[in-house]
């Protein structure tokens, strides 16, 4: 009897595990309805207008895809601006497994290739702009 009772203590902790749960079919989990999903956006210093449009649109799961990023300067400056894309979960804490290239189209623009969200949920991407020593960031919420 004993026996039996922690083979059914075991298999009721396995059948808990993985797609038992409620909310466990949700890639959003944790991630508040309420959250800004905007593609449009002002930088966290307020120097920027910073937005993006994606290609193809929807975002893809596990396959590539770029982002044209386009970062409007609201303060005006001689130094020369310095753009970074990147992604991470920050659920699993964890990034994209690749690294994307950047390349400029025209002043204020951008094109991220080799962008690969590998897993559905809450992403962040983050556009990170450099002037001289001062950093601002966008911080863009995705939901795959």
């Amino acid at each position: 009897m004993k026996t039996l009772t922690l083979f059914a203590i075991f298999v009721a902790g396995i059948l808990s595990c993985g797609s038992g749960g409620a909310d466990s079919g949700n890639p959003a989990r944790g991630f508040g309805e309420q959250s800004d999903l905007s593609r449009v956006q002002r930088s966290a210093q307020g120097g920027f207008e910073v937005s993006y449009t994606v290609v193809p649109d929807p975002i893809p799961l596990n396959d590539y895809f770029e982002l044209l990023v386009s970062v409007l300067e609201l303060e005006e400056s001689s130094e020369e601006l310095l753009v970074e894309v990147d992604a991470r979960m920050p659920a699993h804490n964890h990034g994209m497994n690749v690294l994307p290239s950047l390349t400029s189209i025209q002043r204020g623009q951008w094109t991220a290739s080799g962008m690969l969200f590998h897993m559905p949920g809450h992403w962040e991407i983050t556009v990170r702009m450099t002037r001289g020593s001062a950093l601002d960031t966008a911080i863009f919420n995705v939901i795959l």
